[in-house]
């Protein structure tokens, strides 16, 4: 009876959950979405439906786990697919033409990511409704073979209490986006429920006191990703990249890190520019792209389609040739005020296994060195990681994204073994999700994310994944 009355609220919530935008249906023209003013014009293409990855028995287990884990207030999340219906995963090499920038004039204005019902909302008036006339919602016998965390390495999660979330550190590439600048309605609802639990709303509509968890303990939100500030402004939603400014982050691979109030920067490293001219001169041998980053400015010496695709598909500023004071060309060894990381670039990933052999051989500690300190920029050593599968990341030795976390908890005032939730999903999450009180890695996540999570989600990040984590383990 719970599932069947499910089923109907879904039904007459949204009519077109049934047989509509899951198997091609047309999308009424009156819930049609437009892009709006900025680089979230490539996120969505419509209003997400209830019947698009959670049947009945999966709403109710949804539900279940998340009385189970005790967690205070109400759960939010509305959900859907991707503009168009694609689902991520099917074709996410950079050999295809970027998203298009849409027309303001598309279509009418998107309905407010806080105007989608909620999963949990939903379920819970469902089950409030048959408690009314005396029935009781069975749990599924195969309920966590079909729960929303599909690994759990950190059994004493789910079996005692959960730790004290005082803030939630999130990647953004792969976690919080996919298909480059898309992002899956529940995740944008979680985030913005987040932002407004631990900031307050900002901007004066009111929703903190109408959307956000007023029990909840947590106090900051903040992304910790491999792109420049102004990249992820660009890439995330409006109503989320307009936040960043006036919040913590951690950026670039954790090698522009700021605090509290968004400006004051509370750790920064650079490479050594004997290791850019060696990355350069390996890159030339080997026929690949690279990038350097300089703060919100990108530099490269040839505009190749991996280099171009940075802007036109991931959000980043437009790359720049690099060049002197009075517009000559330049090597990126040359440019001046120093370059915080390097990409190196190719969209052959196969050619970039060898690369990678070759850099860590360049840059590998001699039989004499020492580790060094914690961050400190060492002539002859870096870093080597790897966020995309088309892209080599060459920072300082030390330095990622598990250390630039820990340099803005650290100026929060934040245990980050005892406090923090981490997202992730690729290679450079790995140390930032091991380190943290919860370490969750989204269902695409790769091995090496996976192994280091606490635990991995069913959903990836073109299901909402990230957004399910966030209200079942972070609000």
């Amino acid at each position: 009876m719970a599932s069947a009355a499910i089923a109907c609220v879904l039904l007459a919530l949204c009519p077109t959950a049934v047989g509509g935008f899951r198997g091609g249906g047309a999308t009424p023209a009156s819930l049609a979405r437009p892009a709006p003013s900025r680089a979230s014009s490539f996120l969505r293409s419509r209003p997400p439906s209830k019947g698009d990855f959670y049947d009945d028995d999966e709403l109710s287990d949804l539900l279940s786990l998340h009385e189970a884990l005790t967690i205070n207030g109400e759960d939010g999340s509305g959900d859907g697919r991707d503009g168009g219906g694609q689902v991520d995963g099917e074709d996410d090499g950079l050999d295809f033409d970027p998203f298009p920038v849409k027309k303001p004039d598309d279509g009418p204005p998107p309905p407010d990511a806080f105007s989608i019902p909620g999963i949990h909302d939903l379920v819970l008036r469902t089950v409030r409704e048959i408690d009314d006339v005396g029935e009781k919602t069975p749990a599924p016998a195969d309920a966590a073979a079909r729960s929303p965390v599909a690994t759990v390495n950190n059994p004493a999660l789910l079996a005692g209490a959960k730790p004290t979330v005082r803030a939630i550190a999130t990647d953004v590439d792969g976690t919080l986006l996919h298909g480059g600048k898309r992002i899956h309605p529940i995740t944008e609802r979680a985030v913005l429920r987040a932002i407004d639990a631990a900031y307050g709303d900002g901007g004066g509509d009111g929703r903190r006191g109408e959307n956000a968890n007023t029990t909840t303990t947590l106090e900051h939100f903040f992304v910790a990703t491999g792109k420049s500030r102004r990249g992820a402004m660009l890439s995330l939603p409006d109503s989320v990249g307009d936040r960043l400014p006036s919040m913590p982050g951690v950026y670039i691979q954790g090698l522009y890190c700021v605090g509290r109030d968004g400006s004051t920067v509370v750790f920064e490293r650079k490479l050594p520019a004997s290791a850019v001219a060696a990355t350069e001169r390996l890159a030339d041998e080997l026929g690949l792209s690279v990038v350097g980053y300089d703060g919100d400015v990108l530099l490269s010496t040839d505009l190749t389609g991996p280099v171009v695709s940075l802007s036109e598909y991931y959000g980043e500023p437009t790359v720049e040739i690099a060049a002197d004071g009075e517009g000559n060309p330049i090597r990126l060894s040359e440019h001046g005020p120093g370059l915080h990381k390097l990409l190196v670039m190719d969209d052959d990933v196969g050619r970039l296994a060898p690369a990678r052999e070759r850099l860590e051989e360049l840059f590998a500690p001699g039989e004499d060195d020492d580790d060094g300190s914690e961050g400190e920029t060492r002539e002859g050593r870096c870093t080597i990681t790897q966020a995309l599968p088309t892209m080599l990341e060459v920072l300082p030795f030390g330095c990622g994204k598990g250390l630039g976390v820990r340099k803005v908890c650290d100026s929060l005032g934040i245990d980050m073994e005892s406090e923090l939730m981490a997202l992730g999903d690729a290679e450079n999450d790995a140390d930032m999700l091991g380190a943290a009180a919860i370490g969750i890695a989204v269902g695409n996540a790769c091995p090496a994310a996976r192994e280091s999570a606490d635990l991995v989600m069913e959903a990836g990040n073109d299901e909402g994944g990230a957004g399910v984590a966030i209200e079942l383990f972070g609000l």
